[in-house]
């Protein structure tokens, strides 16, 4: 019988890699500097690791303020403040850009 590597990690379903790659290019025709691209989505890239590793939604309409608040809490854990402040930064843009688009009514990060 052949081992099917997919039936113990299922790939990823979601938006989120979708809207991260328009993400990347709405920077890039706002003509914001490359390492500042690299930082932004490279922030969101991360969050979605991290969401994929603990089973958590990849649909951006399902991402909750909790789950953002377990992602700063993880990256505290490894990082200092300063790094953390930064990937939120980056995954706030990505939000706020989602709602001005109309993707979402509200940034999970809203308020936070």
């Amino acid at each position: 019988m052949d081992h099917d590597p997919t039936a113990e990690h299922p790939i990823p379903t979601g938006d989120l890699p979708v809207n991260i790659a328009a993400f990347r290019r709405h920077q890039r025709a706002e003509n914001v500097s490359p390492n500042t691209v690299l930082a932004y989505v490279g922030a969101v890239e991360q969050l979605a690791g991290y969401l994929s590793a603990q089973g958590l939604p990849l649909q951006v309409a399902r991402i909750e303020r909790a789950h953002i608040e377990l992602f700063i809490a993880h990256l505290l854990e490894r990082w200092k403040p300063a790094t953390a402040n930064n990937r939120f930064r980056g995954c706030q843009r990505f939000f706020n850009r989602l709602v001005a688009e109309g993707e979402l009514k509200e940034s999970p990060l809203a308020r936070m």
